[in-house]
């Protein structure tokens, strides 16, 4: 196994644990940014690697499991209402799946075997990258503020987060598609 299937798969351990310790709660919410942190670090170390086709499907592939998985401890967590993280995971799908789509159009098959992909692109206001930084310091934050007791209208900065995430994400997905449709009739 090389080096960019490795760091693929030591990112997804890495958010299952960071997902896994932000739903344990308020003793392990340290642990969960840490982990976090970890992941956001594979993550640009394997984007810093040239790979074949194979290996980039494969690493998005494990890098959208990472990420739903980290939301997936966010929303059975104590701190979150179902809704927002719901709508949250819903523009990261949408984004991603705007993403792959506008990436497959830029294919063109010459003759029956050999693809060739003109570029591939990563547009929009909350790329993955620009998602895993604000993950990183959301358990830190959401255990200063559980210690103080803090919420707004009765919802925790987790919920405030995974609404801000859920307006960014499907703003994301709508530039994107826009973007993509430009491109797509040029």
């Amino acid at each position: 196994m090389n080096k960019s299937y490795l760091l693929s798969w030591f990112t997804l351990v890495s958010a299952i644990l960071a997902g896994l310790f932000y739903y344990l709660g308020y003793n392990f919410l340290a642990f969960s940014s840490l982990f976090m942190i970890t992941t956001y670090y594979l993550f640009l170390r394997n984007g810093l690697i040239k790979k074949s086709k194979q290996e980039i499907f494969f690493q998005d592939i494990t890098s959208l499991y990472a990420e739903v998985f980290i939301l997936f401890g966010i929303l059975f967590s104590s701190y979150t209402h179902t809704y927002s993280t719901h709508f949250a995971l819903f523009g990261i799908l949408l984004t991603n799946h705007i993403r792959i789509q506008y990436n497959a159009s830029l294919i063109e098959i010459k003759g029956y075997k050999k693809i060739v992909v003109k570029k591939r692109e990563y547009l929009g206001i909350l790329p993955r990258s620009n998602r895993l930084i604000i993950l990183i310091f959301l358990p830190l934050l959401q255990y200063f503020f559980s210690l103080r007791g803090i919420s707004v209208y009765g919802l925790s900065l987790t919920d405030g987060f995974m609404i801000l995430f859920a307006l960014l994400t499907n703003l994301t997905a709508i530039q994107r598609f826009i973007n993509a449709y430009i491109q797509l009739g040029r």
